[in-house]
Formats: structure tokens, C-alpha cells, sequence
């Protein structure tokens, strides 16, 4: 039986974050946008959960940003190694600003969802930013700009919306993999924690659905 979830994860040799398809364009923008971001909610003090191959954790670094890691691998060197689902006694309530944990949670079985989401909207005193990737094909894409309105863009996106699609081996779940992990069923989970103050699926790669979210 192949190993997933943090058995696996806490395995992974570094390198593994260095294959080609991190380094696939759209994977690159998405982890550009957590970083566009944190930048337009005026944070400090961040928990970044999963660094992977640390681009991200570049891009806050060198910013300026007080910047705590947190991973199960010790492979990626984290600031603090631990498990996800006990991250509370690892850190103090209201410890940091926002909270970034991005393709991450699917790595775990779904039942651990609503804990975690909860834990985390006790470290947080700000923002929560979290992308999951959503079990959706798409149909077509479409960007185009109207350069005499100050070159503004426009995204034109249609999800074939019948159908699950394969779910990749390291991966318990994804949003509308299955009814339990619907959109609908995983920000009712999201509102009884959180406030959700925006959900985007990402123009550069709609694998990545992202919410920003305010702990209540």
C-alpha cells in the first residue's frame, strides 16, 4: 500500500521540492499570489505551514517580514518541526499575525479538517490565507485586457462540472472530490471558525482555490 499523509511527508527527501513540476509556471504564480497576498493585508508576524522548496519563504524574508516555518519534515529545515494537527501546542494563542498554509490540509485525512482550521484561528490574530487544490477540469480559460481602461484584465472561466477527477496518490482529498468535501461543506466548516473574507480561484492556475480568512 503506497504511504501517504504525514508518514509520508515527513519523509520526503528536500529535493523532491525541487522536481519539474514545481518549477511549472502556474506553480510559481501561485506561490507569487501568497505572497501579493500577505502584502495587501499590512501583516508582520507570520506562520508559514509547509514551506516546500522555500520561494515563498524567500519572497517574505526578504521583505522584511518576521517569519516563522513550521513543517513535519526536517528535511526542509523548518524553524519548528511538529505535527499540523497538534500545532496549538506548539505555538501561544494570538502568536502571529496570519497564518499562511497553502496545499497543505489535503495531505491529511479530512477528518482532521475542522480541527485544524480551528487551532489556527487561535494562533492568528489577523488573517488566515489557505489554498487547497479543487477536484474540477477546466473546460476553457480565457484572459484578455482592454488596454484604454488602464490595461484592466478580465478572466473568463468555464469548470467541466461532471465527474470527479483522479485524485493524485499523496492526496486524501480535494474540494469537490466528494460531496463531503464540497465547497459548500468545507467554507460551512470555514464560517463556524473563521469570517471568510474572500475566496478566489487563482487566473493563473485555477488548481488552486484560495481563501482569506479572519478568525472570529
Amino acid at each position: 500500500m503506497d504511504v501517504k499523509g504525514q508518514q509520508r511527508e515527513s519523509s520526503l527527501e528536500a529535493d523532491c521540492y525541487f522536481s519539474s513540476a514545481y518549477f511549472e509556471k502556474k506553480q510559481i504564480l501561485s506561490q507569487i499570489h501568497q505572497f501579493e497576498l500577505i502584502k495587501k493585508h499590512g501583516v508582520k508576524n507570520i506562520l508559514e505551514i509547509g514551506p516546500g522548496n522555500g520561494l515563498t519563504s524567500f519572497l517574505i524574508k526578504s521583505s522584511g517580514y518576521d517569519l516563522t516555518t513550521f513543517d513535519i519534515n526536517e528535511n526542509l529545515k523548518p524553524d519548528v518541526l511538529g505535527d499540523i494537527t497538534k500545532i496549538n501546542s506548539y505555538f501561544d494563542n494570538s502568536e502571529f499575525d496570519t497564518i499562511l498554509c497553502c496545499e497543505v490540509l489535503e495531505h491529511l485525512p479530512f477528518i482532521e479538517f475542522e480541527h485544524i482550521i480551528e487551532k489556527l484561528s487561535h494562533l492568528s490574530t489577523r488573517t488566515i490565507i489557505l489554498s487547497l487544490p479543487q477536484n474540477k477540469k477546466n473546460f476553457l480559460d480565457i484572459d484578455f485586457s482592454f488596454r484604454f481602461l488602464h490595461s484592466r484584465s478580465f478572466n473568463f472561466n468555464i469548470f467541466r462540472r461532471f465527474g470527479n477527477n483522479k485524485l493524485p496518490d499523496q492526496h486524501f482529498w480535494e474540494v469537490d472530490s466528494s460531496k463531503s468535501t464540497s465547497a459548500k461543506q468545507l467554507e460551512a466548516i470555514l464560517s463556524k471558525h473563521t469570517h471568510i473574507l474572500k475566496k478566489e480561484s487563482y487566473y493563473a492556475n485555477r488548481y488552486h482555490i484560495f481563501y482569506v480568512l479572519t478568525p472570529k
